[in-house]
């Protein structure tokens, strides 16, 4: 093959990748947020809701919130905020776009690193429209999985050209690369260890000492990413300790997932959000099997390592991209999350495809395509039709409800989508079995008291808004909405001490800030109430509720004694 007809095969096979992609894809654009963490993240951040400025950019390098510190993550959900206005198509065709860019970045990698473009191509195609990826491209908040992938692909990529041929501009590339892979999410925090994997192959280049040495500077950044993870988990409580799950249930659960996710990798069914771990589900017989499993693929790799490197390859970057997200140190209380395994299949692609190469090569050629095709097309249907089950929250968690069980992150999602819609009866119901199933859980109490807030029922409501509080104080958002029912309650001093307590810890919130406002102007402090509610309109200038109680603030003091319309915190 020439290099001209070559480059033109390659131009065929990027959009080829970009129509399955938009193919599987393209149809986020009409989705809304998903009450998971899209609305702490996105849609009610008040820092993202709040005009770029220096304080909201001082914000994202600085902030810990999500138990992330992920500053170029926010610089792109800012990015989206301002563009798009706030609705969701923005952020959501952000994802595809940064999805289908790293599609495209691994076949050019590969396509460079051994020269195969037809199988490149094939690898690239199994990551964008594999099932088990549409948890990363369809969900908002994984903004941070495909950005750091794009990043660290592209990483890769710089460094496989420094090898071919050194220079301190194309090193400096590949570092600040990595850097901003890490500071968009830490997944890639292996990349030097992944590197060395391609020292052994493709690359061909391994030499322990030497291999090591050149990659100290990446070791350096991955320190500090995995240094920085660790403090900002521990700042917002994810990581599980040690009497919630032991060590033993954290290795009996890494290793019964790393096999289930190679299991939904041949054949992906009962998808879910989260998969709840259940120690008592750890049986001495599952754990067996999936160490047996394991043991049997790494035996393989090792006695094929010289005659199907690519087998080796395979295993080694699954084992390695997994072990950040294994599970040995707990975020969460998630048995395994689809998400994990964005980076972490490109070992398996790779080992399958070129396995299969290595056969069809002995076959007419007209099997290779029709061997794609087999595997491809029911791919992309079920990947359409898992994207699809995205569109809103009811529709996913009810999903999510029907294929797992004990699920109380489904049965909180539930509620609050239910809340959303007007349905405080369902959304109450939805609440109380998520509370029956985890009564420690600060989410279901917090579920509860919104759908009893938003029913009237604010006496209750300030009751379950206390409960969470009291499993994990200093959420913001927990005392903001404990304060608001108390004003309701005309409680104004505990609304007052609430309100400012949640205020302390984010500033930005306008929401908190106007109701702070309702209560000082109640109590007659107008000056103060009228600074408040400047700050709100500052925050949120498209909020007609805040410039109307503004002026009234305003009224009141120029005419002090005199009637004037009652305040609103709507």
């Amino acid at each position: 093959m020439t290099a001209r007809s070559g480059g033109r095969r390659a131009v065929v096979i990027a959009v080829g990748l970009a129509l399955a992609v938009a193919a599987a894809f393209g149809q986020t654009a009409s989705f809304r947020f998903i009450d998971l963490d899209d609305r702490y993240y996105v849609a009610d951040n008040p820092n993202l809701q709040a005009p770029v400025d220096g304080g909201t950019l001082a914000w994202a390098f600085t902030t810990f919130r999500g138990g992330n510190w992920h500053p170029l993550t926010w610089l792109s959900l800012m990015a989206d905020q301002a563009w798009g206005g706030g609705r969701p198509a923005a952020f959501h065709v952000t994802n595809v776009l940064l999805h289908l860019a790293s599609t495209l970045l691994l076949f050019r990698l590969l396509s460079v690193l051994t020269g195969e473009i037809g199988a490149s191509g094939f690898v690239a195609l199994l990551f964008g429209i594999h099932p088990l990826h549409v948890e990363s491209v369809a969900w908002v908040v994984e903004r941070k999985d495909t950005l750091s992938t794009a990043f660290g692909l592209a990483a890769l990529l710089a460094w496989v050209r420094w090898v071919g041929a050194p220079s301190r501009g194309r090193y400096a590339a590949a570092l600040v690369l990595f850097a901003a892979s890490l500071m968009s999410k830490p997944m890639f925090v292996t990349l030097p260890l992944l590197l060395i994997a391609m020292d052994a192959w493709p690359l061909a280049r391994f030499e322990p000492k030497a291999s090591v040495v050149e990659k100290v500077p990446l070791f350096v950044l991955s320190a500090a990413g995995a240094l920085t993870a660790i403090a900002a988990q521990h700042a917002e409580g994810g990581v599980a300790s040690f009497a919630r799950f032991s060590p033993g249930v954290r290795l009996a659960n890494a290793v019964v997932s790393a096999a289930a996710y190679l299991g939904k990798t041949v054949w992906p069914a009962r998808l879910a959000i989260p998969y709840p771990l259940d120690p008592a589900s750890l049986t001495a017989v599952k754990v067996g099997a999936a160490l047996a499993l394991l043991l049997a693929i790494a035996g393989i790799a090792w006695r094929t390592r010289a005659s199907h490197p690519w087998i080796a390859f395979g295993a080694t970057w699954y084992a390695i991209a997994l072990l950040p997200v294994a599970g040995l140190v707990q975020v969460g209380s998630q048995a395994m999350a689809d998400r994990y395994t964005y980076v972490p299949l490109i070992g398996p692609f790779v080992a399958g495809t070129w396995e299969a190469m290595f056969w069809l090569r002995q076959r007419p050629a007209v099997w290779a395509p029709v061997c794609a095709a087999l595997v491809a097309v029911p791919l992309m249907i079920v990947t359409f039709h898992q994207t699809a089950l995205w569109r809103d929250s009811e529709t996913l968690f009810t999903h999510v409800v029907a294929v797992t069980e004990n699920n109380t992150q489904a049965h909180i999602v539930l509620s609050a989508a239910h809340s959303a819609a007007g349905r405080f009866d369902e959304a109450l119901a939805q609440a109380q079995e998520a509370i029956r199933l985890s009564p420690r859980s600060d989410d279901a109490h917090a579920c509860a008291a919104a759908a009893l807030a938003r029913s009237g029922r604010n006496a209750e409501a300030a009751e379950e808004y206390e409960k969470a509080l009291a499993i994990l104080p200093g959420k913001p958002s927990r005392l903001a909405g404990l304060g608001n029912v108390e004003v309701r309650l005309d409680r104004l001093d505990a609304a007052e001490g609430h309100l400012r307590a949640a205020i302390a810890l984010e500033p930005r919130d306008a929401s908190a800030r106007k109701s702070l406002g309702v209560v000082l102007a109640k109590t007659g402090r107008l000056d103060e109430a009228t600074r408040e509610f400047e700050e709100v309109v500052r925050l949120n200038p498209s909020d007609a509720g805040a410039r109307a109680n503004l002026e009234r603030a305003r009224g009141m003091r120029r005419e002090a004694g005199n009637a004037a319309p009652p305040l609103t915190g709507k």
